[in-house]
């Protein structure tokens, strides 16, 4: 089914799998996949043919599983439609009341969409449903639902929840990365940099293949100037990246390895001698982050300068 097709079969059914909603707006974003303007436009396009004001009603007539419904808030949300999220959510609520992972998925969104007042009835009723049905995503939400508030109201009985629910996480995904990273995420917060330090290697000891918390803790060591085991770790991260589910998060560690490895040659270059192969793999690390669709392209602009001065330093043509 093209893209608008999607429309006519609604306006002839009068309902449509949540599904092939997915699937129109994915394909959307994959053929203008470099063309950030076009996917707004088509995106745009899309929503105002199906989602106008006066068809929102028109979701409690479409028809999917609790996956469908979370699969399109994540992709409404990831073009900045985050109100329109939480109004898909409410529709997929009121199907799945006990879905976890539904409630879960608003309370996230509702912070981004300022609707507070039904994050918390959500939150409330995400908090009545035992935690032995949680998913990570339970926990996860739910943890920054409660810094949210808490960097709101400075509300102390947060804390003590946040922590709680940190030990539970970690206790219901003992092998889950996500369960470490939402402890270091908090501590980073509140600044207690060696609990957020400690998370993180905890949670590489614990789980077999945790590339977020590698990549974390290699931009620690990378900050605190500590860039020979920063590169350790970053060479791990590249053959977790194949775990790993974001273009930026992949194109983070070949940037970043670009950086420790331009560091390291004028830290070992005593003597003033070039090496040839190191400096490619710098400029093979900066391609391959500049394939990836990074958050800061001006982070490019800057690496490009600092290979440039490299190559002129060690007497190198880099564009041979």
């Amino acid at each position: 089914m093209e893209p608008f097709e999607i429309v006519k079969f609604i306006e002839r059914n009068q309902s449509v799998s949540i599904s092939k909603i997915v699937k129109t707006l994915e394909k959307s974003f994959y053929e203008n996949d470099d063309n950030e303007y076009e996917i707004a436009i088509t995106t745009e396009k899309i929503i105002n043919e199906y989602f106008g004001k006066k068809r929102i009603k028109k979701l409690d007539k479409c028809f999917g599983n609790p996956d469908d419904y979370h699969n399109l808030s994540v992709v409404l949300a990831r073009v900045g439609y985050h109100n329109l999220s939480c109004k898909v959510l409410e529709s997929g609520i009121k199907k799945y009341p006990g879905s976890v992972d539904l409630l879960a998925d608003y309370i996230e969104y509702s912070i981004e969409s300022e609707n507070f007042e039904e994050g918390r009835k959500y939150f409330n009723i995400l908090q009545s449903i035992a935690k032995k049905k949680w998913t990570w995503r339970a926990f996860d939400f739910s943890i920054d639902y409660l810094i949210f508030t808490d960097i709101i109201n400075a509300n102390e009985d947060n804390k003590k929840e946040i922590i709680e629910l940190i030990k539970l996480f970690k206790t219901s995904f003992y092998d889950d990365e996500r369960a470490y990273l939402s402890e270091a995420n908090y501590y980073q917060l509140i600044n207690d940099k060696e609990r957020r330090l400690q998370a993180l290697l905890e949670g590489i000891r614990n789980v077999k293949i945790a590339p977020l918390c590698s990549l974390k803790l290699a931009k620690i060591y990378f900050e605190n100037g500590d860039y020979y085991n920063a590169n350790k770790i970053l060479k791990k991260c590249k053959h977790y990246s194949i775990h790993m589910s974001s273009e930026n998060e992949i194109g983070d560690i070949y940037y970043l390895s670009a950086l420790c490895e331009i560091a390291l040659y004028y830290i070992e270059d005593i003597d003033g001698n070039s090496n040839n192969a190191k400096i490619q793999q710098i400029c093979n690390d900066f391609k391959s982050a500049e394939k990836t669709n990074i958050r800061n392209k001006s982070s490019f602009k800057n690496l490009r300068v600092l290979i440039d001065i490299l190559s002129e330093y060690a007497g190198v043509d880099i564009y041979e």
